[in-house]
Formats: structure tokens, C-alpha cells, sequence
């Protein structure tokens, strides 16, 4: 018998982002757009490791605590429509640390931004973070295949194909039959979830390799938590091939 399981991540991996990375906070910040409510507050915003706005007399752990929360596109949406303007739209939305971009776009995105607000284009507010969004999803799906690729070979898999355009590692043990399939999809909410498919085990052997591959992951900084496993009879597996497991929105 083999195995599939279907995972959601949950929070950010700890590794560094191949290239540097700028906050929608920081920029918005650096722009005098936002100021903070007097310099204790900015102050332990800064030991706290993330820049947010704040709004009147609001806790600053309730309001870290909340920008911990994985945003999606349905909560730049609601956010933004709960805005009263452009400007504020932006100081709701610098409170999710997801909404970033590589610093040599910095510059670019400041200038889009402040033309954005000094036409108060909400909507154009809305279409930035997204896009801010899908492309944290294209790093994270990036970062993933190749720590995907790494646990695999610590576990004693060879990969024998990674298909970033399908988010596919493709990997198996020399000498055997067994396989692994994992596919890093990309979820329609902005988010990412990766899915597992085992292949030619006996005996309950997949659970063990797949908890293996799972416990590599996490040593690689990698945090999920299980949406739904199953066992299936042995079938054939199709390398390169997008799995017919898909996610679960």
C-alpha cells in the first residue's frame, strides 16, 4: 500500500529569503505616510522584529499577534473595502510582515504607492497587495522545492526531477521501487500547501519515510500541519507528471 498526505503550511519558513527583502510597513514608514504613536511604541516595535501601524490605544502584543496571522487574498479584500481611504488602506495592510518585496524594487513600489494614495485609488491600493501577495507565494514555492530536494536526499532519496513551473520533486531510493512525489501547489487563497505521495512501500513502510521527510523538513525551519492522509492500492507513478491530488480550498 502507499501513502498520500495533504499539508497545510502554517507559518513562515526560517531561512533567509534569497535576496533582501522590504516590508509594505517599512516603506509606507520611510515615506512619512504613517508615523507610529509616540517612540516607546516604535521602539518595541523594533525589538519586536516587525514594523505595524497602529491605530489609537490598541495592544502592541494583540496587534504582533495578529500580523503572525498567515494574510490572504480575501483579507487584503476585506480590508481594504473596510478602509475609509487609500492612506488607510495602507496602514491596515502594513501590519501583515507577508507583504514585502525584494529591496531593489523598493523604490518603485514607493513611488507607485504615493500615487496611489494621493489619488486616494483604493481599488489600485488592493491590486498592489495583492500582487505583493502572489509573489511572496512564488518565493515561498521557490524556497520549498529546494528544501524539498534537500530532505529527500537526507532521508536517502534521489531526485530525479524538480519541475519548478509544476512545483514537483520527483524522488526515489536506488535499487528499490519506492517513490516519492511532493508537489509545493500553490493554494487559490495566496497561500501555499505541499502534498505527499508515496509510492511502491510495503508494510507500512511509507509512514515511516514520509514522518522522516517530514521531520527533515522541520529541521529546515519548514512548519505544516496536516490536512488529510490516506492510503491507496500501488499504482505506477508518472515522474515530471502534475499530481492528481490537488489542494483543498
Amino acid at each position: 500500500m502507499s501513502q498520500i498526505r495533504k499539508t497545510t503550511t502554517i507559518e513562515e519558513i526560517e531561512v533567509p529569503p534569497r535576496e533582501p527583502l522590504i516590508s509594505l510597513a517599512e516603506i509606507i514608514t520611510a515615506a512619512g505616510w504613517i508615523a507610529f504613536q509616540g517612540t516607546k511604541l516604535a521602539a518595541k516595535a523594533a525589538v519586536a522584529g516587525t514594523v505595524l501601524a497602529y491605530r489609537g490605544g490598541r495592544a502592541l502584543a494583540d496587534a504582533i499577534q495578529e500580523s503572525r496571522k498567515r494574510t490572504t487574498l480575501r483579507d487584503v479584500t476585506q480590508i481594504v473595502a473596510s478602509a475609509g481611504s487609500a492612506r488607510d488602506a495602507l496602514a491596515s495592510l502594513a501590519a501583515s510582515p507577508a507583504l514585502a518585496v525584494p529591496q531593489r524594487e523598493s523604490r518603485a513600489l514607493a513611488a507607485r504607492l504615493g500615487t496611489l494614495v494621493a489619488r486616494n485609488d483604493k481599488s489600485g491600493v488592493e491590486a498592489v497587495a495583492r500582487e505583493l501577495l502572489t509573489g511572496r507565494q512564488n518565493r515561498l514555492q521557490a524556497q520549498l522545492l529546494g528544501l524539498v530536494a534537500e530532505s529527500c536526499r537526507a532521508i536517502g532519496f534521489i531526485p530525479l526531477e524538480l519541475n519548478a513551473q509544476h512545483g514537483i520533486v520527483a524522488a526515489n531510493r536506488e535499487g528499490t521501487r519506492q517513490a516519492l512525489n511532493i508537489e509545493v501547489a500553490k493554494a487559490k487563497d495566496g497561500g501555499v500547501q505541499i502534498h505527499f505521495d508515496a509510492e511502491g512501500f510495503a508494510d507500512g513502510a511509507c509512514v515511516q519515510t514520509l514522518d522522516a521527510l517530514h521531520e527533515e523538513l522541520r529541521k529546515r525551519g519548514v512548519r505544516y500541519a496536516l490536512h488529510e492522509s490516506r492510503r491507496k492500492p500501488n499504482r505506477p507513478i508518472r515522474i515530471g507528471q502534475p499530481m492528481r491530488v490537488r489542494c483543498a480550498n
